[in-house]
């Protein structure tokens, strides 16, 4: 097989039949409307649910992995030489570097650095979705300060007189780890205190 599995120390080490068919429910195919990135993260989120004292992260998500693929997808894992996986950081990034090609890489990368606020979408609204954009591209290399200017540049004038209010002056004088805290906490207090959609307001 092309993982090498880690050996498990553990005294006894057991996936329960609930575990295992959340895992064969989160299926990949390998065709292009399959969301690799998304996949990843469904896979990390049931793993999450059944660590075992005694065996690592690697020896149990280079067990189980396969098991979520299918079709081309398995084919695929079948076709890498003999070994050439032995930590589970390697099989993501051969993974993600198959199903995610870099013409969609380039496109969910300008989709991003061309970001601009919608019509009557609120701060958090906005501030949630770019965030979602750049989950959805591991490969699109802006620090968290490029990311900050981003969103900055792409709101509307508005929402930029609420972020320079808030930040007492000019937002972008702030750090970007500054400037990011304070996005997340407006996001926040706006999704709070927002009405919602189908509410009438007086």
């Amino acid at each position: 097989p092309a993982i090498q599995v880690p050996p498990i120390t553990a005294d006894s080490f057991e996936i329960k039949g609930q575990f295992l068919s959340m895992l064969r429910e989160n299926q990949f195919d390998g065709r292009m409307v399959s969301d690799p990135i998304t996949h990843v993260e469904n896979f990390l989120d049931t793993c999450e649910l059944f660590k075992n004292q005694g065996a690592s992260d690697d020896a149990v998500r280079l067990r189980v992995f396969p098991l979520t693929l299918t079709g081309d997808a398995k084919g695929w894992l079948k076709s890498l030489g003999s070994g050439t996986i032995t930590t589970w950081n390697s099989l993501r990034d051969k993974f993600i570097t198959r199903y995610f090609p870099p013409a969609k890489a380039e496109k969910l990368r300008t989709d991003i650095t061309t970001f601009k606020q919608k019509t009557d979408e609120s701060l958090y609204e906005a501030w949630e979705r770019l965030k979602r954009m750049i989950r959805s591209c591991p490969q699109h290399g802006l620090s968290r300060g490029q990311i900050v200017q981003t969103f900055y540049r792409g709101i509307d004038a508005s929402t930029r007189g609420i972020l320079d209010s808030s930040a007492g002056g000019v937002f972008m004088y702030k750090t970007p780890n500054e400037a990011y805290a304070l996005l997340e906490d407006m996001s926040v207090h706006t999704f709070e205190w927002a009405p919602s959609r189908d509410e009438s307001v007086k």
